[in-house]
């Protein structure tokens, strides 16, 4: 069954299926399919951090906020709602 992570709920946020993630990925010249990419935002997989700096920017995050051990546990409804806060402080 797939994690609800940090990563996904912010894709999902942006209103992104993990395929159009991997396509724009590929048009950025990253060779990576949607099971890769489905992987790494499982927390299955790493991303090199040319690839970790990409999916940040795409969603304009921090890539230390996504690309941490605690991102990639399943991830509740409070821990969103103080990221999106403080995301809006941070913008």
């Amino acid at each position: 069954m797939a994690k609800d992570t940090l990563l996904k709920r912010i894709r999902n946020r942006k209103g992104l299926s993990s395929y159009a993630v991997a396509k724009l990925l590929n048009e950025k010249g990253f060779q990576l399919d949607q099971s890769a990419y489905f992987r790494i935002e499982q927390g299955d997989r790493g991303a090199e951090i040319a690839l970790a700096d990409e999916i940040a920017r795409m969603f304009g995050v921090k890539r230390d906020v996504i690309f941490n051990p605690d991102s990639f546990r399943a991830v509740s409804d409070e821990v969103i709602a103080e990221e999106a806060e403080l995301e809006a402080k941070a913008s």
